[in-house]
């Protein structure tokens, strides 16, 4: 038996808010499509999901490792956790995107700046294997990683004040005349 479940509920299960015991849940052609939407629109949470979708092959996505790393970098940009863990371990891979330890290891400060167990975990399986030039490189990388975050993060917030005042504003003119507007 089919379940279907709000879009909401859909990103949040793929980001660890929902568990489902028995079944796994599925999401309707309308909710998937109803993703792609808000992912386009640079909604972190599903962009993540439909790397997801795309790294599994579900959905009628066909199994697609660029497109599944494409967003979870668009996702990882703006700071999604699982998202970073994802661009970690394809650069790590060469799933999706060429083959680039330093690159991985630049992620993977990020989420261990971030506390992020498996990325600590992953650091301390490997890190002998680098030179302290290769660290320095990695810790340098991951400063440029985190500052482009905290400029994307801005930027969108920026926007959704620009969204607000243009709504108020909007507003304001719509009022019948005779009103005056807060």
């Amino acid at each position: 038996m089919r379940k279907t479940i709000p879009l909401l509920a859909a990103v949040a299960f793929f980001c660890g808010g929902l568990f489902a015991e028995e079944e796994p849940i599925q999401f309707t052609e309308e909710q998937v499509e109803g993703i792609e939407n808000l992912a386009e629109k640079g909604n972190s949470a599903a962009q993540f999901t439909l790397g997801v979708i795309y790294k599994e092959g579900t959905y009628g996505k066909i199994l697609n490792h660029e497109k599944a790393f494409q967003w979870f970098l668009k996702s990882a940009n703006q700071g999604e956790l699982l998202s970073q863990g994802n661009v970690t371990m394809a650069y790590f891979e060469g799933r999706g995107v060429e083959r680039n330890e330093k690159e991985g290891f630049a992620w993977n400060f990020v989420l261990m700046s971030r506390g992020y167990q498996p990325a600590i975990d992953l650091w301390n399986n490997n890190a002998k294997n680098l030179t302290r030039e290769e660290i320095k490189q990695a810790r340098d990388r991951a400063e440029e990683i985190q500052k482009e975050i905290e400029a994307n993060k801005k930027a969108k917030e920026e926007k959704e004040k620009e969204r607000e005042a243009q709504k108020k504003a909007d507003s304001a003119i719509s009022k019948p005349e005779g009103t005056i507007a807060k």
